[in-house]
């Protein structure tokens, strides 16, 4: 099975930070002006929330992410 996704950019990197235990409302909400270079990939890249494994623990969560 083929999959076209239009032109691509050779060039172009993908970046992926996975930070496991950091609550997002602590994260997003409270310390993001106390962390400049996270505000910075922020504002120069994407970010959106990520549905999690049922229950949502560390071993299962990176498995499923990775694959």
């Amino acid at each position: 099975m083929k999959f076209f996704l239009g032109k691509t950019n050779l060039d172009q990197k993908v970046l992926l930070i996975g930070l496991d235990c950091a609550p997002p409302e602590l994260l997003f909400d409270r310390f993001l002006p106390a962390l400049p270079n996270i505000g910075s990939l922020i504002d120069s890249g994407l970010y959106g929330d990520l549905r999690s494994t049922i229950p949502p623990i560390t071993v299962p969560a990176w498995m499923s992410m990775a694959t």
